[in-house]
């Protein structure tokens, strides 16, 4: 959906510029420099949205047989347990902090999303108010 609007922006953007020159006014200006503004909103949007969205590896060692020693299977087995839930609890840990990373990268994408038709109209505003050429 993201890449659509931000193409779709583009698009447009691209379309007003590639006016003939004796049809361009402020008001295309206007509408070129807020177009691609929101288009580059929208990229951030995607950005982190698809960084929130990339898997990560969950992988719990002590789920392998393989990964035991004969000293960890000769040994006590209540010693086993307590350090395979530290383990657990380690990597809980580590996967939430993840979680709260994502969220945080998904607040951010929407919050790109949110204000861009503000950067669009004060990108736009600023273009027409002081053209360059």
């Amino acid at each position: 959906m993201m890449a659509t609007l931000m193409t779709a922006t583009a698009a447009v953007g691209a379309a007003v510029i590639a006016l003939p020159s004796d049809h361009r006014t402020k008001f295309t200006l206007f509408l070129w420099v807020a177009l691609l503004s929101a288009s580059a909103c929208f990229l951030m949007a995607v950005i982190k949205a698809t960084n929130a969205a990339q898997p990560q590896a969950f992988d719990v060692p002590g789920n392998y047989l393989s990964s035991f020693t004969q000293d960890d299977l000769a040994g006590c087995p209540t010693a086993l347990l307590i350090e395979q839930a530290e383990i657990y609890e380690r990597q809980i840990n580590l996967n939430n902090d993840r979680l709260q990373v994502n969220a945080d990268s998904l607040r951010a994408a929407l919050a790109w999303v949110k204000f861009s038709p503000f950067v669009a109209v004060i990108a736009g505003a600023i273009a027409t108010a002081f053209p360059s050429g």
